[in-house]
């Protein structure tokens, strides 16, 4: 993931700033259907994250409203959902992503504050409710640490490679940054980019690893979903999740948009000259927070969608593009130039792989739901 961050900075560099992914895929692929797909895979990538996070506020604060004894309305999910756009609105409505750096602060206190919730859970598991630590529960090993127990190689785990690609997949803000930032120069950005990728591994670890010796194999994808509801740390964690996601939502927009206008201006440059940039501007930011509101509405489980968006937008955007980029704009022989097409060959790689095993994962739960059914029927 730093790496794919470093070649893209260094082909933006090279093509000359203020960057985009067109202008970066034009100068490396010439024709004007590269530009356009790397376009609309990256703003479909973009939406599908931002769309989900608006999901997330739905299916989290409901619950904490009802143990704070809400009823009727005050505990409907659309209620959160269109809140949380309307919150989040005029943070989307903003030109530079420099202009979100308050928000991405309280952010990372918000995940500062998680992550310290999951740690008191390995301290004491009391402290965050009623629960048990793994392996001390009174010789009941369902859900014991097994240290000594290899690991498994499966379709399920295989498939949710992917999970682990989407986790370090922030590409899509690189440019802007790379564009926006002070002074730059090609170690300032690999200072950013190293830094944001290595905090989150930290971040990670943490989280896994205090969530496992916790709750070992009871642990589920959702790990506040894994202690006591009704506590009031808990109840805290939860609203400073939908807080958070709320923040990154604009992460996701300002992208997801460039994009959008980058392809408007591929076919119809005026469009995009003063005085009417602003006004596209916002009139493509409204389209987003719609079609996105509209979409955490109707939908309440976006796993196969992201899934998929996660193997095909997050792989082409963190291993592909860096790698054919770099590859074709730095034509003199060198190691990184080998390492890119190692980087954009792994991601060739990944994507059929990773959708070939979700589509054996889900034909394997279908065979099983239908095998349960006929037993049910005997």
């Amino acid at each position: 993931s730093a790496f794919g961050l470093h070649l893209l900075s260094a082909c933006a560099l090279k093509v000359g700033l203020p960057s985009n992914f067109h202008t970066v895929v034009h100068a490396a692929l010439p024709g004007f259907w590269w530009g356009v797909v790397v376009d609309v895979v990256v703003a479909i990538k973009c939406f599908g994250v931002a769309a989900s996070y608006l999901v997330v506020v739905g299916d989290t604060l409901p619950s904490v409203a009802r143990h704070l004894g809400a009823t009727g309305l005050a505990e409907n999910r659309s209620l959160y959902v269109l809140l949380a756009a309307l919150l989040t609105a005029p943070l989307c409505f903003t030109s530079r992503v420099d202009k979100l750096k308050f928000t991405s602060g309280l952010s990372l206190a918000f995940v500062a504050f998680l992550t310290c919730v999951v740690v008191l859970g390995a301290v004491d598991s009391e402290i965050v409710g009623p629960g048990h630590k793994a392996g001390f529960n009174d010789g009941d090993e369902s859900d014991h640490v097994d240290w000594d127990s290899p690991v498994r190689l499966s379709k399920t785990s295989v498939s949710l490679f992917t999970v682990f690609i989407f986790g370090f997949t922030c590409h899509q803000n690189i440019l802007p940054i790379t564009n926006e930032l002070k002074d730059v120069t090609q170690a300032r950005v690999d200072v950013v980019s190293v830094s944001a990728v290595s905090t989150a591994l930290v971040i990670y670890l943490i989280v896994a690893w205090c969530g496992y010796i916790t709750l070992g194999s009871n642990i589920s994808s959702d790990i506040l979903s894994s202690y006591g509801e009704n506590t009031p740390i808990i109840l805290a964690a939860r609203c400073q999740v939908a807080l958070l996601v709320c923040f990154s939502f604009p992460l996701q927009c300002h992208p997801c948009r460039a994009c959008i206008i980058s392809i408007v201006a591929s076919k119809f440059p005026s469009a995009v000259e003063n005085p009417y940039a602003p006004y596209l501007r916002h009139a493509v930011t409204m389209l987003i927070l719609t079609l996105s509101t509209s979409v955490a509405l109707a939908v309440t489980d976006l796993g196969t969608i992201l899934g998929i968006v996660g193997a095909t937008g997050s792989t082409t955007i963190c291993f592909i593009l860096p790698g054919a980029s770099y590859w074709q704009l730095f034509r003199h022989p060198h190691l990184k130039r080998s390492l890119a097409m190692v980087q954009m060959s792994a991601g060739l790689f990944i994507m059929p792989f990773a959708l070939l095993m979700m589509a054996l994962r889900k034909y394997d739960e279908l065979m099983a739901l239908r095998q349960e059914q006929a037993r049910d029927y005997l």
